[in-house]
């Protein structure tokens, strides 16, 4: 697996586990009257060893958020989420050895924070969810009923941390980033497990919420007409005239491979099913041709166009028994989260948390 594919892993096992969870469905929110209050925290906490927060016991240090904050920025930038960033892992830390507000200042770059409130936002969310981690984590261990020492439990947050320190040796070189990752990892899974074993397995979906789930919902379910076409886009009109008095349904394919401009002449003009709507208005006349019927030219900002459908799908609705599996997954996932919530609160309530700064 590459490095994209690896971190995409590693964001998907943050994001859309149940551990995920912990920040979309939090009652612990930071209120701040201003996110310069966070901001303060971060002027003041020159010493990487400070602690902001002091969770049940456990010290959250700003090298601990800081370590954090550049796991998620390499994640964003890697993996393409939220904004799609591309470019070399490698150019995420130069120098991981550096002190801590260098690395701080990495992060910044490589996230082109145009704003430092929402640079702030982001720490915000992250120590969030190293509260909320904790918590949770401190709760299953506490349970006597859950075997949490078995080693299989940690076989995959054990891959996942090698898979994740090989792919970026840069951010994760020295033992003791390895060891927060690792750490990091683990208690998200052991999380999971815990809430899959002791929450998912009671939840059931009824027939009658299928239903009415389904009844309520039809547009939902509903799917539009869709055409698959192959094209040739060309440069001038007298090219594209040559073109259009040579093709045939049978050799349009290997004239869009040859005279073609755009990028999918590579591939013989095909481009993927789409409904109308999904593409510019060109493309709409293809909805009313007859499938193996060549359009005539037709002008757009890119070019000059030439169509061949291929296949034409008709729209229509998805039936309560097609559509009763899909339902019964999302029915089961809002009572999960639910049930999640509730024990979330319970954890937090029972919370002990200090900080010496407002931020609480």
């Amino acid at each position: 697996m590459n490095k994209r594919g690896i971190f995409i892993s590693c964001s998907i096992l943050f994001f859309m586990t149940l551990g995920g969870l912990l920040w979309r469905y939090s009652t612990v929110r930071m209120n701040f009257s201003s996110r310069r209050e966070l901001a303060e925290v971060q002027e003041k906490q020159v010493n990487s060893g400070s602690i902001i927060l002091t969770v049940d016991g456990r010290d959250i240090t700003y090298a601990d958020l800081e370590w954090e904050l550049m796991v998620e920025t390499h994640s964003i930038k890697t993996a393409g989420n939220p904004d799609d960033i591309d470019g070399d892992p490698a150019a995420f830390v130069e120098n991981t050895e550096e002190p801590i507000e260098n690395d701080l200042a990495e992060t910044e770059k490589v996230v082109e924070v145009s704003d430092k409130e929402d640079l702030s936002a982001l720490r915000h969310k992250l120590l969030s969810l190293m509260v909320e981690r904790i918590l949770l984590y401190q709760a299953v261990s506490a349970d006597s009923n859950f075997t949490i020492d078995d080693s299989k439990r940690f076989k995959q947050c054990d891959e996942d941390t090698k898979a994740m320190a090989k792919a970026a040796p840069e951010l994760f070189k020295d033992k003791e980033s390895q060891q927060r990752l690792r750490n990091q990892l683990c208690e998200k899974s052991i999380i999971d497990q815990y809430v899959q074993e002791n929450m998912a397995k009671d939840i059931a979906v009824t027939d009658s919420e299928i239903k009415s789930y389904y009844d309520d919902r039809k547009q939902e379910f509903s799917y539009p007409t869709r055409v698959a076409i192959r094209q040739i886009v060309l440069p001038t009109e007298n090219i594209a005239k040559d073109v259009r008095a040579k093709l045939s349904r049978t050799n349009f394919a290997q004239m869009a491979e040859k005279h073609s401009i755009a990028p999918e002449a590579i591939e013989g003009g095909k481009l993927a099913p789409f409904a109308k709507g999904q593409y510019p208005g060109v493309f709409d006349v293809a909805f009313s041709m007859k499938r193996g019927q060549i359009s005539s030219i037709m002008k757009s900002e890119y070019g000059f166009h030439i169509i061949l459908l291929e296949n034409k799908m008709h729209g229509g609705m998805e039936n309560l028994n097609k559509a009763s599996a899909k339902i019964t997954e999302i029915l089961r996932d809002q009572k999960l989260r639910k049930v999640y919530q509730q024990w979330l609160e319970k954890a937090l309530a029972r919370a002990e948390i200090k900080s010496d700064y407002q931020i609480w």
